[in-house]
């Protein structure tokens, strides 16, 4: 599924994930990314997603200056339901400036009608159990190039 997983930089994962359903290459720069990317996957429900889909302006509240974010991924249901989600640890979705940069999002995407709500997925989303994360992590290391 995968093309090529780089080596921890700066103690991050980050690789190239091929996703089957969209025929294409995705930059993940975690393993809560990568797998999130892998159950988006897998998941019946999903027409399609893309990562990163496009730049949304914020105000950084310790600069004042106007900085731009990239959502994660937005999701088109079979349904017709399109969320955006922002993947992140749980302990880093109340920092001041994700905070910012999630009520920006809000703001552009009812503005422009790109989607139906902006959501924050955890760890504690992604991974069930203990057990899922060590499968991920099986999975990764299996297939780091260095």
């Amino acid at each position: 599924m995968n093309k090529g997983i780089k080596n921890y930089i700066n103690n991050c994962l980050s690789g190239i994930f091929y996703s089957k359903k969209n025929n294409c290459e995705y930059v993940f720069r975690s393993i809560y990314e990568f797998a999130y990317f892998y159950q988006l996957e897998k998941n019946n429900d999903v027409l399609k997603y893309i990562v990163e889909p496009f730049k949304i302006p914020y105000r950084n509240p310790y600069d004042k200056k106007t900085h731009y974010y990239y959502p994660d991924v937005i999701v088109y249901y079979k349904s017709g339901l399109k969320i955006i989600y922002e993947i992140k640890p749980f302990e880093k979705i109340k920092n001041i400036v994700v905070q910012k940069k999630a009520n920006a999002t809000k703001k552009y995407i009812k503005k422009n009608n790109l989607a139906d709500k902006y959501l924050f997925i955890t760890e504690k989303d992604i991974f069930k159990s203990n057990n899922d994360y060590l499968t991920i992590k099986k999975i990764l290391k299996s297939q780091i190039r260095n």
